[in-house]
């Protein structure tokens, strides 16, 4: 009778590679099912600064975070998220720029809120994702402190200035899109997503008034083609990859001194930032380009 040898595993380190050999597929057929599932456990997500937040409209969660970042239930993304039919993660902060807020913590009032694109992916990739930064990238609010508040603005050394900052913008921002590119390589399709234009609040066809009374007509001008150049920006991006989107914002005729402005004067919470109309606006654009 033929009589076979059979040679036991001795050793804690040899069982535990035939165990590996084993269970390797099971765990290979789990991971597989998990990246699956984490494939479409997704909805819509709103990434940005106060403007996505809504700065200056009332802000109804409790959370400290919601507090901090000025999050308000009347921003853009609260509004497009019914009409797409997706659960919302809303995670704009107010003063968030790409590397600090986007990509990178950032300080919101005292409080650090860890990076957006991190939490963006939690729960899965995302279907939808909106994303509102730029004009802390610039340093918007110096250029027009320094606009209302200076002789002038709008020199020569402040178009150099600016363009410094818009070309690093430029890059931290293809950095974001690439960073969603690869963080849904596993998807059978990448998160569409739409990069949310700037609206321009002033325009030399609208009357002066106390919202623009400091400001030149060449003053009002060179804001604008500022905010035309973030907006470039984007668009520059946006054509570089098959699943990004640009939405166009239009406020036009309803500017600072219009009758019916969609942006909050200096007399409120936010200035240069939209009302709740403006909101809606924003809101509308987003769903146009998403064919709704």
């Amino acid at each position: 009778m033929l009589r076979m040898k059979i040679t036991p595993l001795r050793t804690p380190v040899s069982l535990a590679l035939a165990l590996a050999v084993l269970i390797a597929p099971v765990f290979s057929n789990i991971q597989t099912f998990a990246e699956s599932s984490r494939a479409v456990n997704a909805g819509y997500v709103a990434l940005g600064d106060s403007v996505a937040a809504g700065a200056g409209l009332p802000v109804t969660d409790p959370s400290d975070e919601a507090k901090a970042c000025g999050r308000s239930a009347q921003g853009y993304p609260a509004l497009v998220a019914p009409s797409v039919q997706l659960p919302l993660k809303d995670l704009a902060c107010g003063g968030a720029a790409v590397t600090a807020g986007i990509t990178g913590p950032q300080n919101a009032n005292g409080m650090t809120v860890s990076a957006q694109i991190d939490r963006a992916f939690q729960d899965g990739i995302p279907k939808l994702i909106t994303i509102s930064v730029g004009t802390n990238d610039v340093h918007w609010s110096n250029v027009i402190n320094k606009c209302y508040t200076s002789v002038t603005c709008g020199t020569w050394q402040d178009t150099q200035d600016a363009a410094k900052l818009e070309y690093a913008y430029y890059k931290n921002l293809h950095n974001v899109l690439e960073e969603i590119k690869a963080r849904s390589a596993s998807a059978a399709t990448k998160p569409h997503v739409i990069l949310v234009g700037y609206y321009k609040p002033v325009s030399n066809q609208q009357p002066s008034c106390a919202d623009t009374a400091p400001l030149t007509a060449s003053e009002i001008s060179w804001i604008r083609a500022q905010v035309n150049i973030i907006n470039g920006i984007m668009q520059a991006n946006a054509l570089q990859y098959g699943f990004v989107q640009y939405a166009a914002v239009d406020f036009t005729g309803h500017e600072f001194c219009s009758a019916q402005p969609w942006i909050q004067g200096f007399g409120s919470r936010a200035p240069f930032h939209p009302n709740a109309a403006g909101q809606e606006a924003i809101a509308r654009a987003i769903l146009q380009k998403l064919g709704r």
